[in-house]
């Protein structure tokens, strides 16, 4: 979970709230607005509080030690949840420390529900953009692959003299380029021409790659266009 964007934010709203903001994942603590944030991260409480938030997906509110209270909402990823956003009285101690400063007035539930709603969103958007850049990048990269993938055939049936060495070099450029399972071709009047190529995972499951082929083009009805 990328969200270093946030620290100078998270900062910056430290400066001017006696409010801590953290975000949580599955693995520990991801972003602090505490300058000491090795001792939140070491707090048993707080990581319980987002271990609770990120396995039940709601809003969590808790009070520890009878001293401090913390709110929480869950950071989603798509439908995914990923972490927790925590936000807690910045007069929070290490475990057993005595407490020297007094907690801040408690905020109310619903005001505090939607304050860390807002900014778990503020998250969420920046987390989901992420990831939309992500899924176009890698359309991208599959776009340039088809295209090259395309120009490769294109040359190649310009010149096709209908060797069995070149039409297998074409189906082994489509399994790889594709990223295939199994890729053929079956001229049934030239047997001799046919090509095959298939992953070795597919050949542990099909004993009979032939007779699979052969199952399989009889599904296609007859009068599909040829692509």
């Amino acid at each position: 979970m990328e969200i270093g964007l946030f620290g100078e934010f998270f900062d910056s709203l430290s400066q001017i709230s006696p409010l801590n903001i953290e975000v949580w994942n599955a693995k520990g603590l991801v972003i602090s607005s505490r300058k000491d944030g090795a001792t939140s991260s070491g707090n048993s409480e707080i990581r319980s509080l987002s271990e609770r938030i990120m396995s039940e997906g709601t809003f969590q509110h808790a009070v520890f030690q009878g001293k401090y209270n913390a709110y929480g909402v869950p950071i989603k990823k798509g439908e995914e949840i990923v972490g927790s956003l925590i936000v807690y009285g910045s007069n929070i101690q290490q475990a057993n420390a005595p407490m020297e400063v007094e907690p801040p007035r408690e905020m109310p539930v619903d005001a505090m529900k939607s304050f860390v709603t807002r900014l778990a969103g503020l998250v969420e958007d920046k987390l989901n953009k992420q990831q939309e850049n992500e899924k176009m990048a890698e359309e991208l990269t599959r776009n340039f692959e088809e295209l090259y993938l395309y120009s490769t055939i294109a040359t190649k049936v310009k010149t096709l003299r209908f060797s069995h060495a070149i039409l297998t070099e074409l189906i082994h450029e489509l399994f790889e380029t594709m990223r295939s399972d199994i890729a053929f071709a079956v001229l049934p009047d030239r047997p001799e021409y046919n090509a095959l190529k298939l992953n070795k995972a597919f050949s542990d499951k099909i004993a009979d790659p032939a007779g699979f082929i052969k199952t399989l083009l009889k599904t296609i009805p007859p009068d599909t266009p040829t692509l």
